[in-house]
């Protein structure tokens, strides 16, 4: 995997599915040091930083075509498991764009 050069950061890059189920969007990783989602499907994609989102079960909403970046907690960063679910009536060819740096 290469760095940027500069911070030594590595940015790994994948692509989900929408989905009404729940899906993990990112696995749990202790050396994550970001994580941005931009989803890329047509209803809210609403994203759990834990496992098995829901409708109402989630810790932030996504809408159509937004970028999120996962924040800091008193300079900690979540490196547990995230998941996400689209909202019902999502065309399930469209996709989220995972950007996670390492």
């Amino acid at each position: 995997m290469a760095t940027d050069g500069v911070t030594g950061i590595s940015p790994r890059f994948d692509r989900k599915l929408a989905s009404e189920s729940s899906i993990t969007l990112a696995v749990a990783n202790a050396h994550r040091r970001g994580l941005a989602i931009t989803n890329e499907a047509d209803t809210n994609l609403r994203v759990k930083r834990g496992s098995n989102a829901a409708l109402d079960s989630y810790s932030v909403l996504i809408p159509p075509n937004a970028y999120w970046e996962m924040p800091t907690f008193a300079g900690r960063l979540y490196t547990g498991i995230v998941t996400g679910i689209w909202e019902t009536g999502v065309n399930t060819a469209l996709e989220a764009n995972i950007e996670e740096m390492l």
